[in-house]
């Protein structure tokens, strides 16, 4: 029985991701930004390939084909369900920095990118979508347990990550740059500590909403920043040093209001992981942490107590 044939959308996709993990296994600097370029593109020719499979047209009346989010639109208003979008959005945000101001990723950054956000929504389109398993393409895509173990404990890192970033920009008076990271890291909080699961980030909103998750001045606060961000990275409004002030403020007021994550390193072997027990910054210096028995990714259960708990945030 021959194989089944891939479109040369799909073929270039897994490519393309291919060629992102080759450059994230070069380790380079330099590599880092390739790797993160092509996990971008990768997605990108996934989405398309999504949207020809749905019966809709890639290409437009003009020969263009379909941009990034008008093929994001276009699936959800055919009912597909892409709860992965907070993350791809801090993909391609990462890509256009790269790409139009020249920002190098480190290789945590890099790999949470790539495998965790880009690697892992393939596969699971290829599977659910388009009845594709993509490892019969290349072993490459089979990542070992360690890889996947290492993969889980990067969030909390890309939220600091964020948080500095927009610290730096609002310094250098870059003062759209603030509001764009001080959304995107407020979005990746959301998906990383709250499950807040929503199918595109227009529904985000309506989830913050149901589910109470933030206060109702936090929550008018938050409204302003998205509608602040939404005309910025239209390119309909420029930010003045108040504004991006104000953006910045936002995103602390919800990693407080929120919760920190807190993080344990293991008495074992070293590794550093999330302990699962969120609280905000008030409330972690004054509770009393009793002591607590958590199991590393790597399996070593150890008790710890409250000076052994690492708030990142």
């Amino acid at each position: 029985m021959s194989k089944p044939r891939r479109s040369p959308l799909l073929s270039s996709s897994l490519e393309m991701m291919l060629h992102a993990i080759e450059h994230l296994k070069k380790g380079t600097e330099r590599d880092m930004g390739f790797a993160v370029l092509h996990a971008d593109n990768s997605i990108e020719l996934l989405l398309k390939e999504l949207v020809r499979s749905k019966g809709i047209r890639v290409m437009d009346t003009k020969g263009y084909s379909l941009a990034y989010y008008k093929c994001v639109d276009k699936l959800i208003k055919v009912g597909l369900k892409i709860p992965e979008i907070p993350d791809i959005d801090l993909l391609h945000t990462e890509r256009n920095n790269i790409y139009h101001l020249g920002n190098k990723p480190d290789k945590e950054k890099a790999e949470w990118l790539v495998y965790d956000v880009a690697l892992s929504l393939v596969q699971r389109m290829c599977k659910d979508e388009l009845n594709y398993d993509i490892n019969t393409f290349s072993k490459e895509f089979r990542l070992s347990e360690e890889t996947m173990q290492d993969i889980e404990l990067t969030r909390n890192q890309i939220v600091n990550q964020y948080l500095s970033k927009a610290s730096k920009a609002l310094n250098m008076e870059l003062f759209e740059e603030t509001v764009i990271m001080s959304y995107i890291g407020i979005e990746a909080l959301l998906r990383g500590y709250v499950s807040a699961e929503f199918a595109s980030s227009r529904m985000m909103m309506k989830v913050i909403k149901e589910k109470n998750i933030f206060s109702q001045g936090l929550l008018a606060k938050f409204e302003a920043l998205r509608n602040m961000r939404n005309f910025v990275a239209h390119g309909m409004s420029r930010v003045d040093e108040k504004e991006a002030k104000f953006a910045l403020g936002v995103f602390k007021d919800v990693i407080n209001e929120i919760g920190l994550p807190l993080d344990i390193k293991c008495k074992t072997c070293g590794i550093e992981f999330n302990s699962g027990i969120v609280v905000n910054r008030k409330t972690f210096k004054t509770t009393i942490l009793k002591p607590n028995k958590h199991h590393c990714p790597r399996g070593h259960l150890h008790t710890y107590d409250k000076e052994d708990y690492i708030a990142r945030l």
